[in-house]
């Protein structure tokens, strides 16, 4: 998805099908999540938080994570 999504039950039930559906198979590339994530912030008075969450360290984009936390 690359935008955000209202919070109703129907969307609900369509992450958690995605968040069950998933398979660890290698490759975390924590740049690129946080790129999409933070590109999603627009402009305005709304709240904007990431909540980010990893079952790994970094394999793939930025690997340094001094790196990533000065990319963010």
């Amino acid at each position: 998805m690359d935008r955000l999504a209202e919070c109703d039950e129907n969307t609900m039930k369509r992450a958690l099908e995605f968040v069950n559906g998933l398979d660890a198979r290698g490759g975390t590339n924590i740049s690129e999540a946080f790129e999409k994530a933070l590109g999603m912030r627009k402009a305005g008075d709304r709240p904007f938080m990431v909540v980010f969450l990893t079952d790994g360290k970094p394999t793939l984009g930025i690997q340094n994570e001094e790196e990533l936390v000065k990319a963010v």
